[in-house]
């Protein structure tokens, strides 16, 4: 992969909005506790979201403070029975005001190669996040570790891509064990934050499903109930705007429809 600064304000804004979309559709419909009224979960969402003003639509995008120190909050639509949902930065400890555990750097659990302890170490994750009163836990961080200068390398599990799906998808499945949305971030290719906002990744594609893409299908296999975006671009198309970031089994769930693989 070689990075190519490149800025594109529109697209990114287009991206931005598209995957805070899909993430807060999921996330709500997981925690509002009533059951889908038929067998295709879009219809219904559809059918919520003509329901609603346009102070609300706005609301959904723009978020909220969030309580006991949560990084934000989706504010909810109480008459539509939408909930209210408050999301916890998360990779290393659940982040709040209140007191949690401070877990060891993920890297660390990386170099571990315990999918065992991946889970243990999400079940504190998911108790803590739960007790706190979030529904949703910002975390794991799946990017690959590419370069030693990358600020949050300690935030995330591995330079291996097996290595990094063999210990997010327990880690996950442990997590939403205890009635929280896991959220896997950031997707897809953001591998250092400087300048991230205009960063533009290129990658070939079939690089980029062997490598980046590994572990967020393997949490996707494993149930996870939100996907956050990255800032990047990715060959010059936003991250989460762009069909061929998506994998054949990523796509399903997402709802992206990529030619070749419906």
């Amino acid at each position: 992969m070689s990075h190519n600064p490149a800025r594109a304000a529109d697209g990114r804004r287009r991206g931005l909005v598209g995957g805070l979309v899909a993430t807060l559709t999921l996330a709500s419909l997981a925690t509002s506790g009533v059951a889908p009224a038929s067998a295709a979960p879009e219809h219904d969402v559809a059918g919520l979201v003509a329901q609603m003003s346009l102070t609300e639509k706005f609301g959904m995008l723009a978020g909220g403070t969030g309580t006991n120190g949560a990084a934000g909050a989706v504010v909810g639509v109480p008459r539509l029975g939408i909930p209210r949902i408050d999301m916890a930065d998360g990779p290393a400890g659940v982040r709040s005001n209140l007191p949690a555990t401070a877990l060891p750097a993920p890297v660390a659990l990386g170099s571990t190669f315990d999918p065992e302890l991946a889970a243990a170490y999400g079940g504190v994750l998911g108790q803590e996040a739960n007790a706190l009163g979030m529904e949703v836990l910002l975390g794991p961080m799946m990017n690959l570790i590419r370069t030693p200068f990358a600020g949050r390398n300690f935030e995330t599990i591995s330079e291996d891509p097996l290595l990094s799906s063999a210990l997010s998808a327990p880690q996950v499945a442990a997590i939403q064990g205890h009635g929280v949305i896991a959220t896997g971030k950031h997707y897809a290719a953001n591998n250092q934050e400087f300048g991230r906002s205009g960063i533009n990744v290129i990658v070939d594609e079939r690089t980029l499903h062997e490598t980046e893409l590994a572990a967020f299908e393997a949490v996707v296999d494993a149930g996870i109930g939100a996907v956050m975006c990255s800032y990047n671009q990715v060959n010059g198309v936003q991250a989460c705007q762009d069909p061929p970031t998506c994998s054949p089994r990523f796509c399903a769930v997402s709802g992206v429809r990529r030619p070749g693989y419906d």
